[in-house]
């Protein structure tokens, strides 16, 4: 039993290590990895709040790093925000249009990889070519671009998403004042109106598309004021974007008006706004605006210094974005290292995931077979115990069953002296005149071949054999072998055997007397040639081998131990 013990805590032990060692090649990973894509989201976007690109590209790195795993609405969704939010930090802050679009594509690939559809993918591509067509002057862009503002428009109407369906109205508000088209304008807003609405981002809506029927049908008095409506708005609420927006939508209106000179007040209004927020693509924007209004108004002189300034911020925006480069390189080469971190971390959970798997499989095998072990030696032990005690009983009845003959033969003598009081004791071969003996005999003889197999040391030693039994009993031979086959049902070997084993199990059970003798010792006292011998012949009699059978005895006499 202790060595069944051993062999559990051990196999414990083996289990235990395996889970350690694997948990902690765990563990050594960075502790950003083991965080929840929504809680990275959300660190991401506290970052960009602080103006800190870098962090927040690495946190939205790592959940786009875990678009190989994603199943659930929820996962797919947030891994295509992350993809989105990447290519506007590129787009926005770095310039970089190429990296920007390649993060888009991404988003687009796993939006369309689970037949999903999201309004801020199809808002994002739609942007992304409306910078692209202004900036170039390219309306088949803006087309393009108009195209994906309206799918998600769509989307965002099936969705349900209010916020999202703002950000496409005046979206496709500024791309249909562009391309001078404003036949799809009134089917578009006739889905998105609503009078029960009375949102900040709605009214602001409401107001630009006012201001565009304005300015569609030349009354730029009404432009005008509806543009300035639209600066206190967002100026109430600090929108940045859509003060900017309603800047050159006045601009634009006393541009158009001939009023070149509130045109002038308005935009340098909106220069010092820009240099204030450090937007340096918005200065350039600005500088080939006045380059055009100082022309208008005939100065040639301030034109051309707008047209030198554009140019030399135009060069100068280049240099930084060459400048941003170099430094998105290094990111870039740190951003690698952590996804390539993040893709061995992959590949290490699952093998620990395989690991854990299989170590519990493995474990509840072994669990299940050390209690089916120690079922079985209980169930053994207990059985052996049976064993032990039927042959106590056993040799019990047998005592009884020898006294029970003494008395018959007692009773027997006592009868044959009595039935022939005068006549002398018949010699041996007078006592069996014929080659059969009557029962009586047959039972005298019993009892003496029993008298002398109990009490006679002799049959202990190797050399006995049937021959010297029958001449201790004073019979023959064959009158002995007949008594012991028909009454024990064996050969002469046997009983001899039977009685030696009998022997063997007393001195086993006297711990007092015997409890120093080995196995060997008792098995060469008793006149059998080996250990093995005495062995094969207890265990075909007693059921038991005799070191079962003494642990039995000694745990029966000394129960306390």
């Amino acid at each position: 039993m202790k060595r069944v013990l051993v062999f559990c805590v051990f196999i414990f032990t083996i289990s235990f290590s395996i889970l350690t060692v694997s948990a902690t090649n765990a563990e050594d990973y960075r502790t950003l990895i083991r965080l929840s894509s929504e809680e990275l989201m959300s660190r991401g976007s506290e970052c960009e709040k602080r103006e800190d690109m870098d962090s927040a590209l690495l946190y939205y790195s790592i959940v786009c790093n875990r678009s190989y795993n994603v199943s659930e609405d929820e996962n797919i969704k947030r891994c295509c925000k992350a993809y989105i939010n990447k290519s506007i930090i590129y787009f926005s802050y770095f310039f970089d249009y190429s990296k920007a679009y390649e993060y888009i594509l991404s988003a687009a690939e796993i939006q369309e990889q689970y037949n999903k559809n999201y309004s801020f993918v199809y808002n994002t591509e739609a942007m992304f070519y409306h910078v692209i067509a202004v900036t170039c002057r390219d309306w088949n862009m803006e087309k393009k671009a108009l195209q994906y503002c309206q799918k998600a428009y769509e989307t965002a109407v099936k969705e349900g998403d209010r916020k999202n369906m703002d950000v496409c109205i005046i979206n496709m508000l500024s791309m249909f004042c562009n391309l001078d088209d404003m036949s799809l304008l009134d089917k578009v807003w006739n889905t998105y109106r609503d009078d029960s609405i009375d949102t900040y981002s709605y009214r602001y809506n409401v107001m630009f598309y006012n201001f565009i029927n304005y300015r569609k049908s030349n009354d730029f008095d009404k432009s005008v004021n509806e543009a300035k409506k639209m600066l206190k708005l967002a100026s109430d609420s600090s929108d940045v974007s859509r003060i900017l927006m309603s800047y050159n939508s006045i601009v634009e209106s006393y541009e158009k008006k001939g009023d070149y000179a509130n045109a002038m007040k308005y935009l340098l209004k909106e220069e010092e706004l820009v240099k204030k927020k450090g937007m340096r693509d918005h200065v350039i924007e600005i500088l080939d605006f006045k380059n055009r209004i100082y022309r208008n108004m005939g100065n040639t002189k301030m034109a051309d210094s707008c047209l030198h300034a554009y140019l030399i911020h135009k060069d100068s925006l280049l240099n930084l974005n060459q400048m941003n480069n170099i430094s998105r390189t290094h990111f870039n080469v740190k951003n690698r290292k952590m996804e390539n971190e993040m893709t061995e971390m992959s590949i290490k959970n699952q093998i620990y995931n395989k690991v854990i798997i299989v170590a519990c499989f493995v474990l509840t095998i072994l669990i299940f077979m050390v209690v089916m072990l120690y079922v079985k030696i209980k169930q053994l032990k207990k059985s052996n115990i049976t064993i032990y005690e039927n042959n106590v009983k056993l040799f019990k009845n047998e005592d009884k069953e020898r006294q029970q003959l003494k008395t018959e033969v007692l009773k027997l003598e006592k009868e044959s002296e009595e039935s022939q009081e005068a006549a002398p004791v018949l010699e041996e071969d007078l006592k069996y005149k014929t080659n059969s003996i009557s029962e009586d005999e047959k039972k005298k003889l019993l009892d003496k071949i029993l008298t002398i197999m109990e009490n006679v040391d002799e049959i202990c030693s190797e050399s006995f054999s049937g021959a010297r039994l029958a001449e201790l009993t004073g019979s023959r031979y064959n009158y002995v072998s007949l008594v012991i086959n028909e009454y024990y049902g064996c050969n002469f070997n046997n009983f001899l055997n039977r009685f030696r084993i009998k022997e063997a199990c007393r001195r086993l059970s006297d711990d007092d007397n015997y409890g120093n003798y080995t196995i060997d010792t008792i098995s060469n006292s008793l006149g059998f040639k080996s250990r093995t011998t005495l062995t094969t012949s207890f265990k075909k009699i007693v059921g038991l081998t005799p070191s079962q059978y003494r642990n039995i005895a000694r745990a029966r006499n000394n129960p306390s131990e």
